[in-house]
């Protein structure tokens, strides 16, 4: 089987690798809220997806308060 015949420098295998990172999640103001959310994924902090509502988040934190204040 061939094998390299001279040891590649750590500059080299750096250079090869310079791309290989991490990429910065894209972010996009949600139209109803103007909070950042990822594209194409429902706002977390309103629950609106395309101009219209999809999570109730006013009743979801009055269920949690009720929950926190029974316990």
């Amino acid at each position: 089987m061939p094998v390299p015949k001279k040891r590649q420098t750590k500059g080299r295998q750096g250079g090869r690798r310079s791309h290989i990172k991490l990429k910065l999640p894209k972010l996009v103001t949600c139209a109803h809220c103007n909070q950042p959310k990822f594209p194409h994924r429902l706002c977390q902090s309103c629950g609106f997806y395309n101009d219209r509502q999809v999570i109730d988040r006013v009743a979801q934190e009055l269920k949690k308060k009720e929950k926190s204040k029974n316990t």
